[in-house]
């Protein structure tokens, strides 16, 4: 898989872009490891405990020059990528990927591009399914928390 500007996950209906502000601190602050290469990498197991070694992998590879990236899901020893969107047995797997993704946003790490867009476009017109509201009360929280720190 090649770097890109936008990527996404095997069936999400949504596209991400690195955000023009992102820096490599930024990406260090937010869990990434440097490669050998110069790349950033991140690797997050989607399993409901942390500790697990078993179960899907969201693996996130920027670029060294910060403006490209790959992204994808794969199994636990990371040969295989996985569509966690096919089939409703994954629900949990699919709100802690857009868990995850949404939480990168305010930290200044990706911005989410709209593939819905995209795909209305091409359809000529036909209604476009965007995935359900992410935004709950943990980003209300999230925000108050750092308003209140503000002050």
């Amino acid at each position: 898989m090649a770097f890109e500007t936008t990527a996404t996950v095997l069936g999400a209906a949504t596209q991400y872009r690195i955000a023009p502000e992102a820096k490599k601190y930024t990406l260090r602050d937010n869990g990434f490891t440097e490669t050998n290469g110069g790349n950033f990498q991140l690797i997050r197991g989607l399993e409901a405990t942390p500790q697990s070694k078993e179960g899907f992998k969201l693996k996130i590879t920027v670029a060294k020059d910060l403006q490209t990236f790959k992204m994808s899901i794969t199994t636990a020893n990371g040969l295989k990528a996985v569509n966690i969107f096919k089939d409703e047995q994954h629900k949990m797997l699919q709100e802690k990927f857009y868990f995850l993704m949404d939480g990168f946003q305010p930290r200044v790490v990706c911005q989410s591009v709209s593939f819905c867009q995209k795909q209305l476009y091409r359809s000529k017109g036909k209604k476009c399914v965007t995935p359900p509201s992410r935004h709950g009360i943990d980003t209300l929280l999230l925000y108050l928390w750092r308003f209140l720190f503000i002050l």
